[in-house]
């Protein structure tokens, strides 16, 4: 930032409250263009074949998630899985929203796809459309901390719900040892 000579007292002050803005790497630039290459392409009807082969539906409170099962970003237990869009790894909630409002996936950059309340939708891997909306980070985090003060952190499953969500999430089985996700409240 070039500096001014003269600012004010409160100006100075609030110019050195103000982040520093960083300067990117090569590789940085490079990346982003990659991710903005890839994800401001249309989404083909090709892709949403592939996507919907790992859709399941699973029965969730009065009615049912569309679960997401392949493998997610922090191993088979995450909570969110990822799917790979034109060569970069996406949310495939993001994909399924980008999907039901009609515009590429960069156009979401900057956006949460909110799920549905806890009381209705599962969140996380869940891509039913209906489900999904676009929301502002804020908003977001918001209406998920108003839903566990009022569900609480995990809504209840029952066995069956557990064991479906499982075998999907871990279609080879769990090793010995291996925990359950926290995001599964067993009863």
């Amino acid at each position: 930032m070039p500096k001014h000579k003269n600012l004010t007292p409160e100006q100075k002050r609030l110019r050195a409250l103000m982040p520093k803005l960083k300067k990117w790497t090569a590789k940085q630039k490079r990346d982003h263009q990659k991710r903005y290459n890839a994800l401001s392409q249309p989404i083909t009807t090709e892709q949403v074949i592939n996507a919907s082969r790992h859709l399941e539906t699973v029965s969730y409170g009065s009615g049912y998630c569309w679960l997401y099962g392949a493998k997610s970003s922090g191993g088979a237990g995450n909570v969110y899985g990822r799917m790979k869009f034109n060569g970069v790894w996406i949310g495939p909630h993001r994909f399924a929203l980008a999907l039901k409002l009609g515009v590429t996936l960069w156009d979401l950059e900057g956006f949460w796809a909110g799920h549905a309340p806890i009381a209705v939708c599962m969140g996380g891997r869940c891509c039913r459309l209906d489900h999904l909306h676009k929301e502002t980070p804020p908003m977001g985090a918001w209406q998920r901390s108003r839903d566990r003060r009022e569900v609480g952190i995990k809504p209840e499953r029952t066995k069956e719900e557990i064991r479906r969500m499982v075998s999907l999430m871990y279609p080879r089985g769990l090793t010995v040892g291996q925990s359950i996700p926290d995001s599964i409240t067993l009863v």
